[in-house]
């Protein structure tokens, strides 16, 4: 019987590569595209309370503030230092950095350059074709996904990390903006 929640293996390689990287107590900023969307914005939320789960403690930074619409998602664990800019990429205390739906790194807009410069691991959790220029040296990025809220749901699975209801309107909104509603 074919189960329709089985990550594929290719997934699970890269989803672990980006989970070792990713330790208790570790301090990581998220950040997206430029005027990000519901995937972006979703896949944060997500990724804020996931992570939460495991120790890790997020900080979404942004080039340009979350639309309004999207920002019933933030609260708790889900924090948005988009208004800091680039001080709050540079601060020490941030140990990691997770890029989501984006490939090219020059799609953080003012940001861009700062993320180039970051020492800290950078991670990337993406569904578009890859770039010349990705924001990250570690990527999980597959094009069949429909949207990058789905390779957040896989990275749960694989982790088994619980998902609670403001964590599933988390993914809902990533994946049902990018499909035009399935």
């Amino acid at each position: 019987m074919f189960d329709l929640l089985a990550v594929p293996e290719d997934r699970i390689l890269a989803i672990r590569a980006i989970a070792s990287g990713l330790s208790s107590g570790m301090t990581v900023a998220l950040s997206t595209h430029v005027n990000s969307d519901g995937d972006g914005c979703g896949s944060e939320a997500a990724l804020s309370r996931l992570l939460f789960h495991r120790g890790v403690s997020c900080r979404i930074v942004n080039p340009t503030p979350w639309p309004v619409m999207f920002r019933f998602l933030l609260g708790g664990p889900v924090q948005d230092f988009s208004d800091h800019g680039a001080a709050a990429l540079r601060d020490p205390d941030v140990n990691a950095l997770l890029v989501v739906d984006i490939s090219d790194v020059k799609r953080l807009g003012n940001l861009a350059d700062v993320v180039r410069e970051m020492t800290v691991p950078r991670f990337c959790i993406d569904h578009h074709i890859p770039s010349d220029e990705p924001p990250a040296s570690v990527i999980f990025a597959d094009t069949r996904a429909s949207a990058t809220g789905e390779l957040v749901f896989d990275l749960a699975q694989v982790l088994g990390l619980p998902i609670d209801m403001e964590t599933a309107t988390a993914l809902y909104i990533a994946i049902l903006t990018d499909t035009g509603g399935f």
